[in-house]
């Protein structure tokens, strides 16, 4: 149930409505929660699938929500655990390469990476600093 409530989630709340039609809900609260709730049934999705051992699973679920919500560091802390979870060097590295490339679309290049996203990397890739960060 959980991967068919996130297959429904494709981008912002009604992104591709009509000009002027439910201009509304940018005013009510399910507009700010709905990048919330994605990313909650991603979590526990990857945490299920994770648990199964099916991390490319886990991976899809998350790069899932990050559609709706990109800039949710619980997303981006998960990709990176389930990234290494499949045991693939060069995925976790182009993990890391797109979330440094997200963050510096942010907030600039010189704010750097959330401290928790950047201690993660230190912990599972310790040379992202000299090989992608710059």
């Amino acid at each position: 149930l959980l991967t068919q409530a996130l297959s429904l989630a494709r981008g912002p709340l009604l992104q591709d409505r009509t000009a002027g039609r439910y201009g509304w809900l940018s005013h009510e609260i399910v507009d700010a929660q709905h990048p919330v709730l994605v990313a909650e049934i991603a979590l526990a999705l990857s945490a299920l699938h994770l648990d199964a051992a099916k991390p490319k699973a886990a991976v899809a679920a998350i790069e899932a929500a990050l559609v709706v919500s990109p800039n949710d560091e619980r997303l981006w802390l998960e990709l990176l655990r389930a990234t290494q979870a499949t045991g693939d060097p060069a995925r976790l590295q182009a993990a890391a390469n797109s979330l440094i490339a997200r963050s510096d679309s942010l907030s600039g290049p010189s704010r750097g990476l959330p401290p928790r996203v950047e201690a993660l990397l230190d912990e599972l890739l310790p040379e992202w600093r000299g090989s992608i960060a710059n």
